[in-house]
């Protein structure tokens, strides 16, 4: 969407993030929180001349924890969360590790850790995960939410996730996205391969194990619910 002219997208916004950790940690109130949060997002989405009419936020995974801050704050914005294949995502978060998959890098509180053991890397990586998983479930009742599987991203970009956010795209958008899409979203420069074979093929028994006994329960769930939109 960053390649459509009437949109401002915000990918990951550290200030975004560092106020959900102050809002969590601090337990400060709801009245608050939602003051906060609206401030913030205003201050990211403000008019730089661009002329942007959309403002579009790529949170963090983390973040699927606070849905329902998001949805107090902004009640009347829908929400889409992408999910992976298992072992896709395992491989992907041990070559490069994310800072909430790595163990005593983020406050255990914000990833929904109590007091469980210390894990293997496989193991604390598909815990959190699973976790973030298995929010986007039990939040669903909130609203707003729609879940797409990764190999339905291309498709769903100018179908279903545009109608869900009430947003037009023309003939020169969609044609924008798709030369977009060509590209590598990591490294803009380089074109872009599919490497799910790739990352099947660099499995190894430990995650294996690990994904089975804690992400593939959460992915099949994410799978039903990819099916149906919440309204």
């Amino acid at each position: 969407y960053a390649s459509v002219p009437d949109s401002l997208v915000s990918s990951e916004p550290e200030p975004l993030g560092g106020v959900i950790q102050w809002i969590r940690l601090a337990k400060v109130d709801q009245e608050s929180a939602i003051t906060v949060m609206r401030a913030i997002v205003a201050a990211l989405g403000r008019d730089s001349g661009t002329g942007a009419k959309y403002h579009l936020i790529k949170a963090e995974a983390w973040n699927a924890h606070s849905i329902a801050l998001f949805r107090n704050a902004f009640p009347s914005v829908n929400w889409v969360f992408l999910y992976r294949n298992s072992i896709e995502v395992l491989v992907s978060l041990l070559r490069q590790p994310a800072i909430h998959t790595v163990e005593n890098l983020m406050p255990r509180e914000m990833v929904e850790l109590n007091d469980e053991e210390p894990r293997s890397r496989e193991e604390f990586a598909a815990l959190v995960v699973a976790k973030i998983g298995k929010s986007i479930i039990t939040h669903q009742h909130l609203g707003g939410g729609l879940v797409i599987a990764y190999p339905d991203i291309i498709d769903a970009a100018t179908t279903s996730i545009p109608a869900h956010f009430g947003l037009t795209l023309d003939a020169d958008a969609i044609q924008l996205m798709a030369e977009a899409s060509k590209r590598d979203s990591k490294e803009p420069y380089q074109g872009f391969n599919s490497d799910i074979s790739s990352k099947q093929a660099a499995t190894t028994m430990a995650i294996e194990a690990a994904a089975a006994q804690w992400m593939r329960p959460v992915e099949n769930e994410l799978d039903q619910l990819s099916q149906v939109r919440t309204k």
